[in-house]
């Protein structure tokens, strides 16, 4: 039992005790007379200085703390984590999750539980110091019982790497490996294939959900063909399709119910599959449900889109070029902070920024 000390936190006033009349008080002691009376507090234990009593020229005033208080001050070091902290483990990232298994011997055995590791993501910037060696350590810790793995712009991984980490999960159902530019595209393909039949041959489901964005050179009988394993690892059963929006981040992969993330775009009908986004505007939304031909769906190469709100911007629109050549629309752009310093005083532009901009209204 490691407590603290009954000084330490409970001496809330320490006063000299000498005749105030508004003055400060003064001190005049000597360095001699500071190192002796350091000396003789160092030979006082704790339990020796009592409230109220006088110890050379200080007066302790100690508050009265009940024993629940002082209960709370003391720890157990071999009691582990209180109850019930073991259950956010698996919802914590993996930079938490390694962190806390350095705090000590309860906490590291918490978190190498398989429970703990069924998930396991990793994005930038962790994926890319991410060496394949860490990655096989990070995957056997789940015991085979890796259920969702996330690389995200992993650019070390190798078609052997991937190989070996689906035969260490064989109860794998969500394989997200965007940006992963170091697999060739027949290895992925055959990969799942393979994980697909020998996962159906033990009686499970095998991946349902594949997530490819960025891997070179997959063409339209690889897509067929990944639809096809995908679907039947669905038992026949269609996922749902979702509005998918354009965003800077990689958050949307988890929100994506899709089975596969590319195909082929609708406008330029590029023989490589890619991410067909939606737009959030609400004319748009419109066209898709009256006019499917016309919807502005399709790829980021044929419609541009703001970083912002991913809302299409024709080439005849107003939008404004960011130094790092992307565009923003006007709306977004006015949301920006430099706007109330830069643009609000423009001469006759005042009612165009009011009724574009909320703040200005």
């Amino acid at each position: 039992m490691a407590c603290r000390s009954p000084l330490s936190g409970e001496l809330s006033q320490l006063s000299v005790e000498e005749d105030y009349r508004g003055e400060e008080p003064r001190f005049d002691w000597s360095t001699d007379d500071m190192l002796h009376e350091a000396d003789f507090m160092d030979e006082l234990s704790p339990q020796q200085i009592n409230s109220g009593e006088k110890v050379g020229d200080l007066l302790y005033v100690a508050e009265q703390r009940g024993e629940e208080d002082k209960e709370a001050t003391c720890t157990d070091s071999s009691a582990g984590p209180p109850d019930g902290f073991s259950f956010i483990f698996p919802y914590l990232d993996l930079k938490s999750l390694l962190t806390l298994e350095r705090v000590s011997k309860s906490m590291r055995s918490g978190v190498n539980d398989i429970l703990v590791w069924s998930r396991l993501l990793v994005e930038p910037p962790l994926s890319r110091n991410l060496t394949n060696e860490i990655l096989f350590s990070l995957v056997t810790r789940a015991g085979g019982t890796l259920q969702f793995l996330g690389l995200v712009d992993f650019f070390r991984l190798t078609d052997e790497a991937l190989a070996h980490v689906l035969s260490l999960s064989p109860r794998l159902e969500k394989l997200f490996i965007p940006g992963c530019t170091g697999l060739t595209a027949e290895s992925v393909v055959n990969l799942v294939q393979q994980h697909a039949e020998e996962a159906r041959a033990k009686g499970r489901t095998g991946i349902k959900q594949l997530r490819i964005r960025g891997i070179y050179n997959v063409t339209e009988h690889h897509l067929e063909t990944l639809r096809t394993v995908l679907l039947s690892s669905n038992a026949g059963k269609i996922m749902p399709t979702k509005p998918l929006y354009w965003h800077t981040c990689s958050t949307y992969l988890l929100e994506d119910v899709r089975a596969i993330d590319v195909e082929i775009c609708p406008r330029c009908r590029n023989q490589w599959p890619t991410v067909v986004y939606d737009c959030p505007k609400e004319s748009c939304q419109q066209l898709v449900r009256l006019q499917p031909n016309k919807a502005c769906r399709g790829c980021i190469v044929c419609i541009p889109r703001c970083v912002g709100c991913g809302s299409c911007q024709p080439r005849e629109a107003e939008w404004e070029k960011t130094c790092c050549a992307d565009m923003v629309c006007l709306t977004c752009w006015l949301d920006l902070p430099k706007f109330y310093h830069l643009q609000a005083g423009i001469p006759g532009r005042q009612a165009e920024f009011a009724a574009l901009s909320p703040a200005l209204s």
